[in-house]
């Protein structure tokens, strides 16, 4: 019996057996890839590039107890995708894409519980409907300066009353 070893750069590992004259040959052909540390430590970089992003916005949300410039659908298909890459790295057997995609599926669950706790918690949602009569809106003291204020409401009811006619 002989034993033939190949070694190529881009193929896939396998080994055969072959009857040559009688004899059996057994052929066995090893990839070996010499960038696949590269592509591994890249991947990681990229991930941890995305996971440092999400922790800047958590940062901000904590700071600022506000998460009114997050968008709610930005947040699910960003935890939906960041699903569905998590799957395709136990697939494909990729560990940067597993790692990092469960940090960050860990780092947008965060800042999507943020986002309901803190919308439910501001009192600042008060909102105008177009058909409002502008007379009848209570403004809080600590709001509003002491000085000017009548001539101040007037000139403010009347700018609003000119957005809301267009």
């Amino acid at each position: 019996m002989q034993n033939i070893q190949i070694n190529i750069s881009e193929c896939e590992s396998y080994t055969s057996l072959y009857t040559v004259n009688g004899t059996v040959v057994t052929v066995t052909v090893n990839c070996s890839d010499d960038y696949e540390q590269l592509y591994e430590f890249l991947g990681y970089i990229g991930g941890f590039g995305i996971i440092f992003t999400n922790m800047f916005q958590i940062i901000k949300v904590y700071k600022s107890q506000s998460t009114n410039d997050v968008s709610i659908k930005f947040l699910v298909m960003a935890l939906l995708s960041t699903i569905f890459m998590f799957a395709y790295g136990i697939f494909i057997y990729q560990m940067p894409l597993i790692v990092t995609n469960i940090i960050i599926g860990l780092e947008l669950s965060i800042i999507i519980i943020g986002k309901m706790y803190f919308e439910n918690k501001c009192p600042c949602k008060k909102s105008i409907d177009p058909g409002t009569n502008l007379e009848n809106i209570d403004v809080e003291e600590e709001d509003v300066e002491e000085k000017d204020v009548e001539e101040k409401d007037v000139e403010e009811k009347d700018v609003i009353a000119e957005v809301i006619a267009e």
